[in-house]
């Protein structure tokens, strides 16, 4: 079984409430009990000097089971796909961040203030990654994109090379210029918005949670206003995944995410607005372009079709 460095702010490292005094960096067996021996940072930083890192940062209401469950399903997908571990891989490493999300289905608002405090750990997380060398990359899910935007907010530019934001449980107007994490999408080479109207917990719980704005999430609708995205933010795809994605957690298991971010990884595309869409093609894109083969079940198979933003569902 592979193993992953985790950097953790929380009490003891798996706190689901409460932040350490300092972070702690472990070297762990993705198939353990998430106990190990802490790593002083410099090696932690000399492993990851000048090579090809994802960050991933988990969202709300993640106690110590479901963060490594999360990451170690992560890890074995992004291998089995060729993404990792790999000579040709376009990734050498998975970093995971750990912050206190929550361990309560009920305690949304406080989790959110939660993500406030953990953002500038990882902000200094990001940094100390740029300052060794590395080129990193972002993956975030649900309110993690609440502690990897507000992080972006006040960090140096291009810090980031490609952030991939899943499900974010963030105000859908709030990427836009003159909003709160327009910066923040501005420290990013590439900054991709996936998002589903088939999201259960998006459509319901968020905006229960968002009591004084009731407003809509990102990783629901995607932007608030595509016009403004095209404007002003270039470097801006939001991934449309209605039609492919049905459940708050459902990104991972869809081979069509896959093959897209395969596509983009290999060479990104200029269209700014792309609808994810099943057919036969796009499930076993991905193997054939890591030299495998396999075949699945119709239901499965999807492709990746590109709209203009006249005809992007809003």
């Amino acid at each position: 079984m592979a193993n992953m460095y985790m950097v953790s702010c929380r009490r003891e490292f798996w706190s689901a409430t409460d932040f350490s005094t300092a972070d702690e960096f472990r070297h762990l067996d993705l198939s353990g009990n998430g106990q190990a021996a802490s790593v002083p940072p410099a090696t932690f930083l000399a492993a990851m000097a000048g090579k090809r890192v994802t960050v991933l940062v988990h969202g709300y209401n993640n106690e110590q089971r479901d963060v490594l469950d999360s990451y170690r399903t992560i890890d074995e997908q992004m291998r089995l796909l060729g993404f990792l571990g790999r000579s040709n891989a376009p990734y050498d490493a998975l970093v995971g961040f750990v912050w206190p999300g929550g361990a309560s289905g009920v305690s949304f608002p406080f989790a959110r203030a939660r993500a406030d405090e953990a953002a500038p750990r990882l902000r200094q997380l990001l940094a100390s990654l740029q300052g060794s060398g590395a080129i990193v990359d972002v993956n975030s899910h649900s309110l993690g994109a609440h502690v990897t935007f507000e992080a972006l907010v006040d960090a140096s530019a291009n810090v980031v090379r490609y952030a991939w934001n899943f499900a974010s449980a963030v105000d859908n107007e709030s990427v836009e210029k003159g909003e709160r994490y327009f910066t923040a999408v501005q420290r990013c080479q590439k900054f991709y918005v996936f998002h589903s109207k088939n999201d259960p917990v998006l459509r319901v719980w968020y905006r229960v949670g968002d009591f004084f704005d009731f407003d809509t999430a990102l990783g629901y609708s995607g932007p608030e206003d595509p016009r403004a995205i095209m404007d002003h933010s270039t470097n801006v795809t939001v991934i449309n995944c209605k039609d492919v994605v049905a459940s708050h957690g459902g990104y991972r298991s869809a081979g069509q995410v896959w093959s897209f971010m395969q596509r983009e990884l290999a060479t990104p595309g200029t269209e700014q607005f792309v609808t994810l869409e099943r057919s036969p093609a796009a499930l076993s894109a991905v193997f054939r372009a890591s030299g495998g083969t396999m075949s699945t079940p119709r239901a499965r198979k999807s492709e990746v079709r590109s709209r203009t933003t006249s005809r992007k569902r809003r």
